[in-house]
């Protein structure tokens, strides 16, 4: 945990801890304890101390009994995102297994879209799947909101759409980005709520006519926060691809280059790979080719890390 120059790499220690309290599963210690372990003493204390806490705030770990230091899975918690329900409920989706049920009084005020940590409760009542309870919020999603703005008792209000159970949104700039009554909008909160208890929230992008494709698809991308453009990694790994791509790529394939192939995707897809080409034959027939590119043979495990 030491480097030549004496100074401490803050993933050295928590690969450190982690690795520890998960290869002493039944020997639960607290911070005190685990850093006399880990022979921290004296000043570094403080510093071991800064990186705990940090490791609990992210949920890689948690307090178990006595203020015992775990691994979510020891104490049988997980980590994962909160979808919520209008009836007050909610889903904790996770990495694998099914989505835990979560009851109305063990949300702990969790938000649709918040990075929460939950414990595992026992099955019971008309819920036989599995159940559990909200014991930390480690991140809250942005409070983003898409819907339909409309004139509402003498005000401006948007109906966010999604399951989390909102009353109608105060508009404090309906005219923002020439949105008008009956279009699909994006708002953010504006500060606290009004004198009423209402949400109130501003305009920063009008999406269009809700009945359209278009813009529902990109309310979902606004609303969930779904990455809309390709990562540094994937365009540096596509560079890649280009520029070793030679001959010898398709020693092994039918070269049909000099066919007139025509793709068929259209203009606004994310890729082309998909094609089509009509060629006469002898007899007086055509032949219809179908072309699908070997996506698998330039995107691998790992290609964009």
């Amino acid at each position: 945990m030491v480097t030549k120059d004496g100074s401490r790499e803050s993933s050295a220690w928590q690969q450190a801890i982690l690795s520890y309290i998960a290869a002493h599963p039944d020997h639960p210690l607290k911070a005190r304890a685990l850093a006399r372990e880990l022979e921290i003493t004296g000043s570094d204390y403080t510093r071991f101390r800064e990186v705990v806490r940090s490791l609990l705030d992210s949920g890689k770990l948690v307090l178990g009994a006595g203020r015992a230091l775990r691994l979510p899975a020891q104490s049988g918690m997980v980590t994962g995102v909160f979808r919520a329900n209008p009836r007050g409920f909610g889903f904790v989706q996770r990495g694998a297994g099914p989505d835990l049920y979560v009851p109305r009084t063990r949300t702990q005020g969790a938000r649709e879209g918040d990075q929460v940590v939950v414990r595992v409760l026992k099955a019971r009542g008309r819920m036989p799947g599995p159940r559990a309870e909200v014991v930390k919020i480690l991140q809250r999603a942005a409070r983003r909101w898409v819907g339909v703005l409309e004139r509402y008792h003498g005000d401006w209000v948007v109906r966010p759409q999604g399951r989390e159970p909102l009353p109608p949104i105060r508009v404090s700039n309906p005219g923002a980005d020439g949105a008008q009554a009956g279009d699909l909008v994006v708002i953010e909160p504006e500060g606290p709520e009004d004198a009423g208890g209402q949400p109130v929230g501003e305009i920063t992008a009008r999406l269009g006519d809700p009945r359209l494709a278009g813009p529902q698809i990109e309310g979902a991308v606004r609303q969930f926060a779904l990455r809309d453009e390709f990562s540094v990694g994937v365009k540096r790994s596509v560079t890649r691809v280009v520029e070793s791509y030679g001959p010898e790529a398709w020693q092994d394939r039918l070269d049909l280059r000099e066919l007139l192939t025509v793709t068929i995707d259209p203009p606004d897809a994310r890729d082309y790979d998909d094609a089509i080409s009509v060629e006469p034959l002898a007899d007086g027939r055509l032949r219809l080719g179908v072309h699908i590119a070997d996506v698998s043979h330039f995107v691998r495990a790992g290609w964009a890390d």
